[in-house]
């Protein structure tokens, strides 16, 4: 029961953040006009360097507003940014490269399920291992978008096991942990979506293939 509390808290938080986040960038869109008309008065009355210094201060809100990581979709945006945050903080190489261009149109609290928690897995690997990074791909197919999370490991890990058990964990606390990919591929198929997993020595790879919209 706490667990499954503690998921829905967690996903509810990143709607929140991605609610608040479209707040914000609705309200400077709808005061831009006045800011530009400001600038040019300014400017017209010779008064350059309040202009300047006003232009600046809209740079700093676009900068504000603007995803550090652009994915292609909004919420998926907000849980690439937070969970990037954490990988800062546990020094963990991160990259992003490429785009879902025109969203995934699929709702919040699937993105969560998906992507919040194939990361928090990739986190919790990669956090054990000397050299620790984690890379996000996105491609395109004519149907499919395709998502490849890879992140290094300490050894192989058992496929089969990790996706048919929903305890298999590499944390002591198999009650808390291990319901990640379980929620992953659940949520995948039921968005008419394919879930692969590959391990090495070295790396584990989670690739996720979602219908493109229409």
């Amino acid at each position: 029961m706490r667990r499954q509390e503690a998921y829905i808290s967690a996903e509810l938080e990143y709607i929140e953040q991605y609610k608040r986040k479209q707040t914000e960038t609705r309200a400077f869109r709808h005061d831009i006009n006045n800011h530009l008309a400001m600038t040019q008065m300014m400017l017209e009355e010779g008064h350059s360097d309040q202009a300047k210094e006003h232009i600046s201060d809209m740079l700093g809100s676009i900068s504000s507003l603007s995803p550090k990581y652009v994915s292609g979709d909004e919420m998926l945006d907000i849980i690439i940014s937070m969970k990037a945050d954490k990988m800062d903080e546990l020094n963990i190489r991160f990259a992003l490269d490429g785009v879902a261009d025109g969203g995934l149109k699929i709702k919040p609290m699937d993105m969560c399920s998906i992507f919040a928690n194939a990361l928090d897995n990739a986190i919790e690997a990669a956090s054990s291992c000397e050299d620790p990074f984690v890379s996000f791909s996105i491609k395109r197919t004519d149907k499919f978008f395709v998502f490849r999370i890879t992140n290094s490991a300490s050894g192989k890990v058992d496929i089969e096991k990790l996706l048919n058990s929903t305890g298999y964990t590499s944390k002591k606390d198999k009650e808390s942990h291990g319901f990640g990919l379980m929620n992953v591929r659940r949520t995948v198929e039921a968005c008419n979506g394919i879930l692969k997993v590959s391990s090495e020595e070295n790396t584990f790879v989670l690739s996720i293939m979602l219908p493109r919209p229409l």
